[in-house]
């Protein structure tokens, strides 16, 4: 194969997207340099936000003194918890990329250059999601005023709970951003491998890991919401968004490996095509030994079509979604369970409502 062919021949980003990185990557980067003590510090940020906003709290009168709120906790927290999400997310896909590097017979520059654009978000989107925050806050604050019970008419306590909503608003912003992108590039991928096996399913099953733990990140923030501000449960339109949010979240586990997925069963039909093919020449050759009654061929040759018929049944066997037995159901019992302790929780909720009224 000529060299220029197996080039993966990135698309050019436009110099106003490629030139800058974002400040989260900047962050990323110094934290990386704690190795594994990276986590520590997110931690340690959100327990010292989680304190601060509290103290406001009690200072204003907004809670009384000592009294702790998950909902006040959950806001102070959310961003750098956000941050953290995505500089974990990052980690998993560039080690579902190298397990992937087998396959795509790339160049080390080719490579980085994979590498850089599968876990770097540019600068200017990033911004632009802070800005899009800008104009969709007042609108929230219009619909909610109290803000999910948290704003309190106390400019102590409401003026950080206001930046601490802006930020969440652009990060909120900032993670569809970034797994979009993510996973974009993830397809784009899988289309530039170069071989592939259905015996050796490592490679295969390489960013599965990634769309799973997305898919998990995005499970802990959505149910978050609902358990830390009860009033999107018994809100239609709260609820609604909430079961299409769950969908995309569970979609973007396996929209990124229909591609992969596309290929093994076309993988696969030819291998099956192959070994039918096998069969049946082995088939009239037996039927040639005997037709001359040799009895030594005519042993070889069953014995041959019984091997070839143990090798179909293991190639019809072979799976074609590219993740590991059990992942999805590892995934449903994340996303079902929180949702039916939700649901039960809406009716008992109900259920006392209704008994007190009676």
């Amino acid at each position: 194969m000529p060299e220029e062919s197996k080039s993966l021949a990135l698309p050019a980003l436009p110099t106003f997207l490629s030139g800058r990185i974002s400040w989260v990557e900047h962050l990323k980067r110094s934290l990386d340099r704690l190795g594994r003590y990276r986590w520590l510090v997110y931690l340690a940020v959100a327990a010292i936000l989680i304190l601060l906003v509290h103290g406001l709290y009690w200072l204003s009168d907004a809670l009384p003194p000592g009294v702790w709120s998950t909902a006040v906790a959950y806001t102070a927290s959310m961003s750098v918890l956000a941050v953290m999400g995505i500089h974990h997310v990052d980690l998993i896909a560039r080690q579902s990329l190298l397990r992937f590097r087998p396959v795509l017979e790339a160049r080390d520059e080719e490579f980085a250059t994979l590498e850089r654009v599968l876990t770097t978000m540019p600068a200017w989107p990033v911004l632009g999601c802070h800005l899009l925050a800008l104009v969709v806050l007042p609108l929230l604050l219009r619909i909610d005023p109290s803000f999910g019970g948290l704003v309190h008419g106390r400019p102590l306590s409401d003026y950080p709970i206001y930046f601490l909503g802006w930020m969440n608003t652009g990060m909120i912003f900032v993670l569809i951003y970034h797994t979009a992108r993510q996973l974009l590039w993830v397809d784009a991928i899988h289309l530039r491998a170069q071989s592939l096996s259905l015996i050796d399913r490592g490679p295969i099953f390489a960013f599965s890991s990634l769309t799973y733990s997305t898919a998990v990140w995005g499970i802990f923030y959505l149910y978050g919401f609902f358990y830390l501000f009860p009033s999107l449960s018994f809100n239609p339109v709260g609820l609604s968004l909430g079961f299409i949010s769950l969908a995309t979240i569970l979609a973007s586990f396996i929209w990124p490996l229909y591609g992969m997925h596309r290929r093994l069963v076309e993988d696969k039909g030819l291998a099956l095509r192959e070994v039918h093919q096998a069969i049946e020449a082995t088939f009239q050759r037996l039927q040639g030994s005997l037709d001359v009654v040799d009895l030594a061929a005519t042993d070889t040759l069953a014995k041959q079509i019984e091997s070839l018929l143990r090798q179909e049944e293991y190639v019809s066997r072979l799976p074609t979604w590219p993740w590991p037995p059990g992942t999805l159901a590892r995934l449903a019992s994340v996303a079902l369970l929180p949702l039916l302790l939700l649901i039960a929780q809406i009716l008992i909720e109900r259920l006392l409502a209704t008994q007190m009224l009676r």
